[in-house]
């Protein structure tokens, strides 16, 4: 898998790309300390337009709040990907909330194996209701 190590040096090139417009990122190696490390390169990417993540596991409270710490830190993010085995209530509260205040943000595809509870899906449409126009 992705080690947070291996995900820190490449946030370190990001610094160097700065006309970096996607990322994607597969596997079974997506922990809540790679996806920080995301968060944290990702604002050093500021036209980054898309973004791809797939997940092993259930994205965690702590994966959701740093996912959406990332999307706050891209203005220019038009779409987002997601796909896992789940999402917590709570992390899909902070994606929301991120959601809301992505100016730019035109695309949101969610893909969940387990079961999308009304908790996640009023998250969602709280979320779209409020998107900038």
């Amino acid at each position: 898998g992705i080690s947070d190590d291996a995900m820190k040096a490449l946030g370190e090139a990001f610094r160097h790309a700065p006309a970096l417009q996607s990322v994607s990122l597969q596997g079974s190696g997506i922990s809540d300390g790679t996806v920080k490390a995301l968060a944290e390169a990702i604002r050093h990417a500021p036209v980054l337009q898309s973004m791809s993540l797939k997940f092993p596991d259930i994205i965690s409270d702590d994966t959701g709040k740093a996912l959406g710490e990332a999307i706050r830190h891209a203005p220019a993010l038009q779409s987002i990907g997601l796909n896992s085995l789940g999402i917590s209530d709570d992390a899909m509260q902070a994606l929301g909330k991120a959601f809301r205040d992505a100016p730019a943000l035109q695309n949101i595809s969610l893909s969940f194996f387990d079961e999308i509870t009304d908790d996640i899906m009023e998250a969602l449409g709280e979320a779209i209701r409020h998107a900038p126009a």
